[in-house]
């Protein structure tokens, strides 16, 4: 569980979100989970494999947490001097006794876990001048879980968007 380094790059976060998103819907098509995506355009220096690698393991969680059935959504969007993705689900949510353990490394709440996901993502979000919460507003109608990771806006080359 070292932490990797991050290797910046311009990134077009639509690109690689709406990329990611129609990977995971490709794996979960025989189930009962539905994933869409609402994106804009925004592009910024980050690390396209950790990007990539917090994505996935956001949707798996997600995903594993709603067993055959639910829908998860993931939003990009630019907020004043912020940028956001919010990975949302109307699965049951988590269960508040362990809220404040979900990101400790190794711990999980799934059988097949290995409590490195969540940890890693943070790191990941973390070394790249991001953070990632478990929002405390609800999921995807009114249940569910909702994180969000957010970068701020360090400068005017940092993040672009284009109309």
């Amino acid at each position: 569980a070292k932490p990797r380094q991050p290797v910046m790059e311009m990134l077009d976060l639509q690109e690689l979100v709406s990329e990611v998103t129609s990977v995971q819907s490709s794996v979960h098509e025989n189930s009962g989970i539905e994933i869409s995506v609402s994106t804009e355009m925004v592009s910024m220096s980050l690390d396209r494999h950790f990007m990539i690698e917090i994505l996935e393991n956001l949707i798996r969680n997600a995903a594993q947490a709603m067993g055959d059935k639910g829908k998860i959504e993931v939003t990009l969007r630019r907020l004043s001097r912020q940028v956001q993705i919010v990975v949302a689900d109307n699965g049951p949510g988590i269960d508040p006794s362990i809220r404040e353990r979900i990101f400790d490394l190794y711990f999980t709440s799934h059988e097949q876990g290995s409590g490195l996901g969540l940890s890693l993502s943070t790191q990941m979000v973390s070394s790249m001048g991001g953070h990632l919460m478990l929002d405390d507003q609800p999921g995807l109608e009114g249940r569910g879980a909702r994180f969000v990771i957010q970068f701020s806006e360090l400068s005017g080359e940092s993040v672009r968007t284009s109309s």
